[in-house]
């Protein structure tokens, strides 16, 4: 069985703050870090965005041919 999706969220959330404690690295470089980890983040996220609208005008296209 699929685990629910705030499960899976308080998992990953767990997780990472395990990992950031058990770095024992200064809060400047965790900053650093992260920041770009939320980079990367935003960037597919926006990829995300840009392709489901693409999809979904290829889709109304398509209807409205009909």
């Amino acid at each position: 069985m699929n685990k629910p999706f705030t499960i899976k969220t308080q998992e990953a959330e767990q997780k990472i703050v395990e990992i950031i404690n058990n770095s024992q690295l200064p809060a400047y470089a965790l900053k650093n870090i992260l920041q770009g980890i939320y980079a990367e983040i935003d960037r597919v996220d926006n990829e995300e965005i840009a392709k489901y609208n693409e999809e979904q005008e290829k889709s109304q296209k398509k209807e409205s041919d009909k």
